[in-house]
């Protein structure tokens, strides 16, 4: 299930991200804490985006900062590959961040 994708290549934590269901989020990462662990820093939708960059592009800047909080609380290791890894663009999630204005996300991955 954490590696079913849809047509965008998302998978259901990514989805969870792009419609700010932080419950649902939480729910599969500790359903599926071992492939996270392993392999949640690979995962990337069509545009290149890793769970980090999505949660810099929600719209709730307050969600995103809790989505990037689970992430590095869930797994510290896997936060620090994510936080430099840049999408399609060639954007970092700070890079996000900083173009949405998002001041606390940004200081935040600072």
């Amino acid at each position: 299930m954490l590696s079913s994708r849809n047509m965008t290549l998302s998978t259901p934590l990514m989805l969870c991200i792009a419609q700010d269901k932080i419950e649902m989020f939480i729910y599969i990462l500790y359903s599926f804490k071992q492939h996270f662990i392993k392999h949640g820093h690979e995962s990337m939708d069509i545009n290149g985006n890793s769970l980090l960059h999505l949660a810099a592009l929600n719209q709730n800047h307050n969600n995103s900062i809790n989505f990037s909080k689970i992430i590095m609380k869930f797994s510290p290791d896997r936060f620090m590959k994510m936080i430099n890894l840049k999408n399609n663009d060639g954007n970092t999630p700070l890079y996000i961040a900083a173009g949405l204005k998002n001041i606390k996300l940004m200081m935040f991955l600072m």
